[in-house]
């Protein structure tokens, strides 16, 4: 048994027992099925950890204070926005606490576990109650307002536990965003692209082939540290973004490259925030074998059907279809692009899965598109092999950017004095 600092949340569905006396069975899972992915969403884009489900509702963990007060809000607020299409109704009670806890076996125990599931019986439907350590130590990352209730008594504690209110606001809308654009590529620089009219053109261009159902492609492009290659693809990513595509990123870090890095964090971010039955088609499909890739499935869809692979090589073939699989099925309805930066510091199992993307002769609306330092890429680099492969392939092109003309300089140093708040 270990102890650790960790935030608790539970949940409970308000009146779970009359609701299901009222439906049929059918219908009755059908709400819980609905339900808990929304739950099980939340939990995935806040960093939680699942920690058992209690039959009308779930206990969940967080190394974050901030990380459970979101989660507790985008539950709050994803149940609000289905029960607007919903002729029947769910409410949702949340309960949140912090503190030192005991860890066996997958399973927490003490204090804090105890006042969040006390809380959470406290609620009233559509509320979320958190005790005032939460909010403290949450501090200046907590985004949402907490109003204090004073101290509350609850069963089994002494004294009354001093409490806070965490007020949330419905979303607006009629349905929930499905894949935002990752916040890497959402920071607009102040100064922008300048002098790369050409280069903006071509990758422009290559996403409306890739939207006209004109098959993937692929966009190397290289070229020296600063000369601007991650914002050029970043405004050609928000772009295609407004336009209606899913786009995912992916980067490596110089000497912290693990197996598949690149497609883990750009597959598990779309996996984060998809939808749960583009999941489930895609485990009809594929089994578990994304979750090698993506933990966040297993967040997502528990009780995933084991894996069919029987050794390493069977298990990449089936790892690398999933892929293929995946990003096809998101593509029948939006081209999808890839944004995969630094490829220089890439791992050699993310270069193999590009080369596998880019060969692959099934029928998909995507568009990859990967940055990378070829002043860094010395005899016997990887990365070499790869882009020797990839330049056999057709739909694979190469933009090699240079420092800015005369013309080019000008026309950034007048954006950046533009940009100058003095």
């Amino acid at each position: 048994m270990t102890t650790e600092n960790a935030a608790i949340l539970f949940t409970d569905v308000v009146g779970s027992t009359e609701l299901s006396q009222r439906l049929s069975p059918e219908v009755a899972e059908e709400v819980r099925r609905g339900h808990f992915s929304i739950l099980r969403q939340a939990i995935a884009e806040a960093g939680g950890t699942e920690v058992k489900n209690l039959g009308d509702g779930l206990m969940v963990a967080f190394s974050s204070p901030s990380s459970a007060l979101a989660c507790g809000v985008a539950m709050q607020q994803g149940v609000e926005l289905d029960n607007r299409s919903r002729e029947h109704w769910v409410g949702l009670r949340v309960g949140l606490s912090m503190g030192e806890v005991a860890r066996e076996d997958d399973d927490y125990f003490g204090d804090a576990v105890v006042e969040a599931a006390r809380l959470c019986a406290t609620c009233e439907s559509g509320q979320i109650l958190a005790t005032d350590v939460v909010r403290a130590m949450a501090g200046r990352r907590n985004r949402h307002e907490c109003r204090s209730v004073g101290g509350l008594t609850l069963k089994g504690f002494p004294d009354p536990v001093e409490s806070v209110e965490v007020i949330w606001e419905p979303l607006g809308g009629a349905e929930i965003a499905t894949i935002p654009l990752p916040a890497r590529l959402a920071v607009r620089p102040a100064v922008g692209v300048v002098g790369r009219e050409s280069e903006t053109q071509a990758i422009a261009d290559a996403t409306k082939r890739v939207a006209a159902s004109e098959g993937r492609e692929v966009l190397l492009i290289s070229g020296e540290a600063g000369l601007g290659k991650t914002t050029l693809v970043a405004e050609a990513a928000r772009a295609a973004f407004d336009n209606g595509a899913v786009v995912v990123f992916g980067h490596c870090e110089e000497g912290l490259a693990t197996p598949y890095q690149l497609f883990a964090e750009a597959l598990g971010y779309f996996v984060t925030h998809a939808p749960e039955d583009r999941l489930l088609d895609h485990i009809a499909a594929h089994g578990s074998e994304l979750s090698k890739l993506t933990p966040a499935l297993a967040s997502r869809i528990p009780d995933l059907p084991p894996s069919k692979a029987t050794d390493a090589d069977t298990e990449r073939f089936l790892l690398f279809a999933a892929v293929v699989g995946l990003l096809a099925q998101v593509s029948q309805d939006q081209p999808v692009v890839v944004v995969l930066d630094d490829l220089q510091w890439a791992d050699k199992a993310s270069l193999l899965l590009l080369r596998h993307i880019a060969a692959s002769d099934q029928a998909m609306r995507v568009l990859v598109i990967g940055t990378y330092r070829d002043t860094e890429l010395s005899q016997g680099h990887p990365l070499l092999d790869a882009l020797a492969a990839l330049r056999r392939l057709d739909g694979v092109t190469r933009i090699d950017l240079a420092g800015l003309d005369d013309t080019g300089v000008v026309a950034f140093l007048e954006a950046a004095a533009r940009s100058d708040p003095r």
